[in-house]
């Protein structure tokens, strides 16, 4: 297997899911798509299921090179880390579908789930899972999705999608399970009797013990799950007071995506690709092709960030210049691959060769983003917001076990705002939503102050003993 082979793999399933059914339908218009419902349906269920086995396929063979590799090999990193990135734009790739049978609402995305990956797919009861999604992709109006081919950990193996003639859609997630002590577990759960419970302890001992309690907590884990999918915007109270503000859907407002394609243009053509976007972002096309172009476009950026966003007065001489330019920071667009936020490319508007090339890293996407300059857009746009002051950022990183980069820092300080009379932070979701999803400030912005309006309208629910505690007060926010 060599690149070319994952390329054409990526265009085809990319053309799969997003225009196969409709070009193989010959429908040219809304009206054409609606008077066929049924039938376009089943054919999107056709070309899915054959994006599903191209994909799996090749994540198996992938896996299966990888474990094959020998470490005394001269080229063993270097095909090592071909492999495993290969392996993370098909598990990217993946999620497309995830995002289809979410209708494309993000806050659906996430609650598939549960956590991050670990361990091969070889060790799991992966043909298991297969064979039983085969079965069910049989009849024309199911798609199963086996989920252990995503980027992350799944709340179960399979998710079946049934489309009905009358419109109606049902979701089903199952747990695929295999061996006899598994099939014990099952009928001792359904009997419901604490005997047979005890019958099956006496003959398993605390193995089985142990094996019940876990598939017990993974019943539970679904069943907190699933009840929050389809949930409308606003501010809902579980039992245990966790308070969940659901996301929006998000469309193509808001977005920069049209910036995108021109500036892949002009850096292959060796012409200015650095754009501004909001007073607050700056963003460049690379071309790593040619290192002429790559290092003038970077030069070229820097400059551009030090103008808008610098400090003259640090920069009296040339050697100034140049020693606060190196020390500008850009992120790389491939670096978001691994959010959990992350649109798949293959849902992007980009053409087939941008595509490709900003995947392959032909082309590069750096960005830089302001903080300072983004405090601002909030204040003149009504928000208030601030940076948290760094004794206060310290604490909450502490208090709140925030991970190395969870949080984005300026000079140590966390920005936060304050919606609905209650705190929050600037989070790494809403800086991915912008770096890697190409959504504006100003949408970022306007998304805190529909924030601010839901918790107006529905505030969080307070209990006497259990008073939800503010992460910071108006004061410990600074100015920009």
């Amino acid at each position: 297997m060599d690149q070319g082979h994952i390329e054409r793999t990526l265009l085809r399933v990319r053309l799969l899911l997003t225009r196969s059914a409709v070009h193989r339908m010959g429908l040219r218009t809304l009206e054409d798509t609606q008077r066929n419902h049924v039938a376009f349906l089943h054919e999107c269920h056709v070309v899915f299921k054959r994006a599903l086995h191209l994909l799996i396929e090749d994540s198996l063979t992938l896996e299966k090179l990888l474990t094959g590799l020998d470490k005394n090999e001269t080229d063993y990193k270097r095909r090592k880390a071909a492999y495993e990135y290969w392996l993370k734009l098909l598990e990217l790739s993946y999620d497309t579908f995830i995002c289809i049978a979410s209708n494309h609402d993000r806050s659906e995305v996430l609650k598939h789930y549960k956590g991050l990956k670990h361990g091969a797919l070889a060790n799991q009861n992966i043909r298991s899972v297969i064979e039983v999604a085969n079965q069910m992709n049989k009849e024309p109006e199911v798609l199963a999705i086996p989920l252990d081919f995503s980027r992350f950990s799944c709340i179960t193996d399979l998710l079946r999608i049934r489309r009905y003639a009358d419109g109606r859609v049902s979701s089903d997630f199952i747990e695929v399970k295999e061996g006899s002590v598994n099939d014990e577990i099952f009928e001792v759960m359904k009997a419901r009797d604490p005997d047979e419970y005890l019958k099956f302890f006496d003959k398993y001992g605390e193995k089985g013990a142990k094996q019940v309690e876990r598939m017990f907590k993974q019943g539970q884990v679904v069943d907190d799950r699933i009840k929050l999918f389809g949930l409308q915007p606003g501010v809902y109270d579980e039992e245990r007071a966790v308070r969940i503000v659901t996301e929006l859907k998000v469309g193509e407002d808001g977005s920069f995506h049209e910036v995108i394609e021109p500036l892949i243009q002009q850096a292959r053509t060796g012409k200015y690709s650095v754009e501004t976007i909001g007073d607050c972002l700056v963003l460049a096309a690379l071309d790593a092709t040619s290192q002429e172009r790559y290092v003038r476009t970077d030069y070229v950026a820097r400059c551009v960030v030090h103008a808008a966003f610098g400090d003259e007065t640090e920069t009296r001489n040339q050697e100034e210049l140049l020693r606060a330019l190196q020390k500008i920071e850009f992120t790389d667009w491939r670096s978001g691959f691994g959010s959990v936020l992350c649109i798949p490319p293959t849902l992007r508007p980009l053409s087939p060769r941008s595509f490709l090339d900003l995947l392959f890293g032909r082309i590069q996407l750096h960005f830089y983003f302001d903080g300072a300059s983004f405090v601002r857009l909030c204040s003149e746009r009504g928000v208030q917001a601030g940076f948290i002051k760094k004794r206060n950022t310290n604490r909450l990183k502490t208090t709140l076990g925030w991970r190395k980069g969870e949080v984005p820092l300026w000079d140590g300080r966390a920005i936060g705002f304050i919606a609905g009379g209650e705190s929050f932070v600037f989070d790494r979701g809403y800086y991915d939503e912008i770096l890697f999803n190409w959504r504006t400030p100003e949408a970022i912005v306007g998304h805190m102050k529909q924030l601010d309006s839901e918790l107006a309208q529905s505030p969080i629910p307070r209990e006497a003993e259990r008073p939800l505690r503010r992460l910071f007060a108006e004061n410990d926010l600074e100015p920009a």
